[in-house]
């Protein structure tokens, strides 16, 4: 038996069936933790950062104007995911480090 395409899953999840969706993840999945790891070393934020991709697609399924296009999609909004993740440390790094450097040099 022949695997649905990507546009009859999307055509099925927007339509409320979860199963679709389901398959959706299954086929995308590992894909978006490759695309992950690549960038974040810790599998359990890797991970996290799958999720947090599946669920934006998942919410955002309607705004796909073409279903055959699901894979590049999903793909983008898992780099967005990652990359906004990435942000997100960075500047929690720079707070620390100066907070690091204040309380160093500050004198009791």
């Amino acid at each position: 038996m022949e695997e649905p395409s990507d546009v009859f899953l999307v055509e099925q999840s927007l339509l409320g069936h979860k199963e679709a969706f389901s398959l959706l993840i299954e086929r995308y999945q590992v894909m978006s933790l490759y695309i992950i790891k690549r960038y974040v070393a810790d599998e359990e934020v890797a991970r996290e950062l799958v999720q947090e991709a599946l669920l934006q697609a998942y919410l955002s399924l309607e705004q796909l104007r073409d279903g055959s296009r699901f894979k590049n999609w999903f793909y983008g909004i898992t780099l967005h995911v990652c990359q906004n993740w990435l942000r997100q440390r960075k500047r929690r790094d720079v707070r620390q480090l100066a907070l690091t450097e204040w309380s160093e040099g500050e004198e009791i």
